[in-house]
């Protein structure tokens, strides 16, 4: 069973500490990390499976905006649309702010109408 780490931002503000959850892709699944076309795929099996109504865990909000995915040696923070690279002043700034999910969709929105993207 592969295991990743999320960092629950919003829930860590809330309670004043960090708090993480484990994501836990099921048995069954048989993709490699080589395999996946892309880190933001893997982002999006993680997230899927960071639901509570897919993988409950006690005491842990669902995966949602704002919140950290740690990729093996990237890191990836789930946006409005999509995920966003954290790099070390990214994370730092997001962590910093007094509302990460607000902090994501201002900086999602920003950084869509600079890039005219739209995410995934």
């Amino acid at each position: 069973m592969t295991t990743y780490k999320v960092h629950m931002t919003r829930q860590s503000n809330d309670q004043n500490k960090a708090v993480y959850r484990e994501v836990e892709l099921p048995v069954g699944w048989t993709l490699t990390f080589d395999e996946v076309r892309s880190d933001l795929d893997l982002a999006e099996v993680v997230f899927h499976y960071g639901q509570n109504e897919v993988q409950p865990v006690k005491d842990r909000y669902s995966v949602s905006v704002g919140d950290v995915i740690f990729l093996g040696k990237k890191t990836y923070a789930v946006a409005s649309v999509g995920f966003v690279e954290l790099d070390f002043e990214l994370y730092g700034e997001l962590l910093s702010s007094d509302d990460p999910y607000w902090f994501m969709l201002e900086f999602s929105n920003k950084f869509k109408h600079e890039n005219n993207t739209c995410g995934r």
